[in-house]
């Protein structure tokens, strides 16, 4: 306890203070009765491992989760411009448009 403490204070004085918003640390304590058996001892190392990949794999997903999200709001803005570009396109050079959305040819004089 008094090693993981020890180590803690010493990563958090080595990192400049902005720095240190940017992540975060997870910490496992380990007593030697994880490591008395040679069984144990293989089985408490694949579980930090597993743990490790268990993490990659839901940071992966949650970036994928976000990206899609993003790939559909772009998506549906561009079919919003797309509308907009063929409204507009209908539209002859002399007409114009009152506040009511109705338009209106201008006589040429």
């Amino acid at each position: 306890m008094r090693v993981a403490r020890r180590l803690s204070r010493t990563l958090h004085k080595g990192l400049p203070e902005q720095q240190n918003a940017d992540f975060s640390y997870v910490t496992f304590i380990l007593y030697p009765r994880h490591f008395k058996d040679p069984e144990i001892r293989s089985a408490t190392i694949a579980q930090v491992m597993l743990f490790r990949n268990y993490l990659h794999y839901h940071i992966k997903c949650s970036k994928a989760y976000i990206h899609s999200r993003l790939r559909i709001r772009v998506s549906e803005f561009l079919k919003l411009l797309a509308r907009a570009k063929r409204e507009q396109q209908g539209v002859a050079v002399a007409d114009k448009k009152t506040v009511s959305g109705r338009y209106y040819r201008q006589k040429k004089a």
